[in-house]
């Protein structure tokens, strides 16, 4: 059943949304066929929510926006802005149907990869990809940008730092005996 659900899923992906399509994770870019390994997208328009009490803009897997908007509906994904040294933050933009008002802006606490590093994520190795991402601003605190030609999120991929997370057996193995026995002897 759940092959079958698949294969839907994928079928109405790629003839309705010519690639495209919102992932049950938001931030998983599994669904815009790119040859990343553990790439991430900003949140799908359409899992947006605007709240009218303190006019925020908010996506259920975390992002909300980095100030109020007077925008009520969102109908362009705009691109992304990161901001870091090798590690940085990043800024989802997106545009309602009037251009004259200022793009919404969403955030996540979460640390991200430097972009320019994005294409040591290719799998595999050698695959066919240029990346998205131009420097706007090279000073010690690198900006980069990356605009969507075609409104979709998956125009701007971006990798997530994680953790290494070590077994119970690499941690007792990564403990340094002490120089000094007992150690609160030094």
């Amino acid at each position: 059943m759940h092959l079958l659900q698949a294969l839907i899923r994928s079928f109405f992906c790629f003839f309705v949304v010519l690639g495209t399509c919102f992932s049950a994770h938001a931030e998983d870019a599994d669904a815009c066929y790119l040859p990343l390994a553990g790439a991430s997208i900003c949140p799908e328009i359409a899992t947006l929510k605007y709240n009218n009490k303190n006019n925020q803009w908010t996506a259920d897997v975390g992002w909300k926006s980095t100030s109020g908007s007077f925008t009520t509906n969102i109908t362009r994904f705009l691109g992304a802005q990161w901001k870091g040294v090798q590690m940085g933050h990043l800024i989802c933009l997106y545009q309602g149907p009037n251009v004259d008002e200022f793009p919404v802006g969403l955030q996540k606490n979460i640390i991200v990869q430097n972009p320019q590093d994005l294409l040591k994520s290719l799998s595999p190795k050698g695959a066919q990809y240029t990346s998205p991402w131009t420097i706007k601003e090279d000073k010690t605190t690198i900006t980069m940008d990356c605009y969507s030609p075609n409104n979709t999120t998956c125009d701007c991929p971006w990798i997530q730092f994680m953790e290494k997370k070590l077994s119970v057996d690499e941690t007792v193995e990564s403990i340094q005996k002490p120089t000094v026995y007992p150690p609160w002897a030094m």
